[in-house]
């Protein structure tokens, strides 16, 4: 499994109150994040599926470090990266995990 900065809660707060203020702040980590307990959960879980073969998973939370529009905002800080992310598409999605 692939997982972003993976905090507290509290500190997950701390950090996206900087991101909001400043977004370039949260370009190192692509503005995403996953609680603790949900890394604990995915992991979990991952630990009692069933499949065969191996398949990279990025776990990550639904909402960014901040209220910015992901895909532009990746396209400023990484131009020379071609992108499949599309403003009205979630930059992860579920489909493969399921």
């Amino acid at each position: 499994m692939r997982l972003p900065r993976v905090s507290s809660i509290e500190h997950i707060i701390e950090r996206s109150e900087t991101v909001r203020s400043d977004p370039t702040e949260g370009h190192r980590e692509l503005w995403a994040y996953l609680t603790l307990d949900d890394a604990a959960e995915a992991f979990r879980r991952a630990t009692r599926a069933e499949f065969s073969g191996c398949l990279p998973i990025t776990v990550v939370s639904p909402q960014s470090l901040a209220d910015i529009d992901v895909a532009a905002t990746a396209h400023r800080f990484y131009r020379e990266t071609p992108s499949q992310l599309e403003a009205s598409k979630p930059g992860f999605t579920i489909e493969r995990a399921q």
